[in-house]
C-alpha cells in the first residue's frame, strides 16, 4: 500500500524519537509521561480499542474471505482483552470495586495480569518465568517474527497456504521491532530509576501500536503463496519470432 508507507515511517520516526526524549528528559518529565492513566498508558489503551472496532469493522466485509475474517474476528477479540486487561476494565472511571475473585490482585485492581501467579516477584524456578508479561511477549514475538519466518519453509509453507495465513513484507517487520528492541537494549543499560519504568512504559506503547497498524493491514495483506513454479511445458514463441538456427 504506497499511500500508507509515509504514515508507517511518521510512526517509526515518532516512537524512536519519543524513546530518545524518555532517555533524555529529569525524573519530573518522564513521571508526568508514563503516569497511571497518563497520556503513554491512555495511548496504549487507545491504540488497543482502534484495533479491535477496526478488525470488526472490516470482519463486516469480508464474507467472500472466511479464513481472513477468522484472523480479523481472532483479533478484534485479543485487542478487546488487552484493552480490558490494560485499563483495568475501566475500573477507576467506573468506580466499581475488585471482585472477590481478583481480591488478591497484587494492585488491587480488575485484572488478571497482576494475579500473584503471573506476576512473581522472585524468580525461583522455571515456572516462576511464565508470566503475564512472558506470555505477551513470547506470543508476539512468534506471530511477528518467528511465524513470518519458518512458515516460508517447505511443508509449514503448504500449511500456511491451507490457512491462508497473512504476509507481511520484511519492512513492516523492521519497523515493528525496532522501536521495541530499542527500549529494550536501553532499559538494559539504564539499571534503575523513572527512565527505565518509562521505557517500560514505552515498549507497551509500541507492542499496542504495532498490532494496531498490523490489524488496518490485515485485510489487504497477501495470503502466503505456493511459491510453487508452473511445470507447464514452454512457452510457445509468437509466430513473428524467428527462431534461430
Amino acid at each position: 500500500m504506497p499511500g500508507k508507507k509515509p504514515f508507517e515511517a511518521l510512526i517509526l520516526v515518532s516512537c524512536l524519537g519519543l524513546t530518545a526524549f524518555v532517555c533524555m528528559s529529569n525524573d519530573a518529565t518522564v513521571n508526568w509521561l508514563t503516569a497511571e492513566d497518563g497520556i503513554v498508558e491512555w495511548s496504549t489503551a487507545l491504540a488497543f480499542a482502534a484495533a479491535a472496532l477496526t478488525c470488526l469493522w472490516y470482519a463486516r466485509s469480508q464474507p467472500q474471505k472466511p479464513l481472513r475474517r477468522c484472523y480479523l474476528i481472532l483479533w478484534a477479540m485479543l485487542t478487546f482483552v488487552f484493552l480490558g486487561e490494560e485499563t483495568s476494565w475501566f475500573q477507576r472511571q467506573l468506580h466499581f470495586d475488585t471482585p472477590e475473585l481478583l481480591a488478591q490482585n497484587v494492585q488491587g485492581e480488575t485484572n488478571l495480569h497482576n494475579l500473584p501467579a503471573l506476576t512473581p516477584k522472585v524468580v525461583a524456578g522455571p515456572t516462576d518465568l511464565i508470566t503475564s508479561q512472558g506470555g505477551f511477549y513470547i506470543g508476539f514475538g512468534l506471530y511477528f517474527l518467528c511465524f513470518p519466518s519458518v512458515l516460508q519453509i517447505g511443508p509449514l509453507r503448504r500449511f500456511a497456504q491451507a490457512i491462508a495465513w497473512p504476509k507481511v513484507s520484511p519492512r513492516f517487520l523492521l519497523g515493528v521491532w525496532l522501536p521495541i528492541i530499542t527500549t529494550f537494549v536501553l532499559a538494559t543499560l539504564i539499571s534503575h530509576g523513572p527512565s527505565r519504568d518509562g521505557l517500560t512504559e514505552l515498549r507497551e506503547m509500541f507492542f499496542a501500536i504495532a498490532i494496531y497498524l498490523y490489524c488496518t493491514l490485515l485485510p489487504l495483506l497477501p495470503s502466503v503463496s505456493a511459491g510453487v513454479t508452473s511445470v507447464a511445458g514452454p512457452t510457445e514463441l509468437p509466430s513473428n519470432v524467428q527462431a534461430i538456427s
